[in-house]
């Protein structure tokens, strides 16, 4: 699958230095729009096979709220080690892995650049999830790449974790990835 990404990261980038756009030829709220419909669309069909007894329970909430404050404490110590400016970094990574999305909502609300930021920062934790979910697993236990995976643990992260971390963990990556997706432009609504 990361592969797959790469591979459609490349292409794009390759036909798009072929073909210039026109100034306002794409409407990235149009784009958005669109985007956001299909996510629409595929939290419709994972939401229609969950077990909603086993939904309501409250680690099931907490969950993404403590990848959303871990995420947030992690840039936040980064942000102030090197001295970047807290609150963009904190635009950036409320992304929580959904690149695409992200990479839209910061270049609207922000600049291109920092939106160019948004999705290579993004980009990057997916793939680094994908490729270190067996050494977290290991090391921190079943939660752990759940948590890495943050709002993509729901789609092209689950079935890694479906078979590294067992069956049982399926629930808990859908739930958690589907919140985080819901929650990600509200969160980056917060720093503009």
């Amino acid at each position: 699958m990361s592969l797959l990404i790469i591979l459609s990261l490349a292409f794009g980038m390759v036909l798009g230095s072929f073909f210039f756009f026109p100034e306002g030829y794409l409407d990235v709220t149009q784009l958005l729009v669109i985007q956001l419909f299909f996510v629409g669309m595929v939290t419709a069909f994972q939401i229609h096979d969950l077990r909603w007894h086993q939904v309501f329970n409250r680690n099931f909430v907490l969950f993404p709220l403590l990848t959303i404050l871990g995420t947030f404490f992690g840039v936040t110590v980064v942000s102030l080690c090197f001295g970047f400016d807290l609150s963009r970094t904190l635009m950036v990574s409320s992304g929580l892995g959904y690149y695409s999305l992200s990479s839209i909502l910061v270049s609207q609300w922000s600049t291109p650049e920092w939106g160019l930021l948004a999705f290579v920062v993004n980009f990057i934790r997916e793939i680094l999830t994908l490729v270190f979910i067996p050494i977290l697993f290991r090391c921190f236990g079943a939660n752990a790449p759940i948590a890495s995976a943050g709002a993509t643990s729901a789609d092209t992260v689950l079935p890694l974790i479906t078979r590294i971390c067992g069956a049982d963990k399926v629930l808990l990556s859908v739930v958690s990835g589907i919140i985080l997706t819901l929650l990600v432009p509200v969160l980056i609504g917060l720093w503009v």
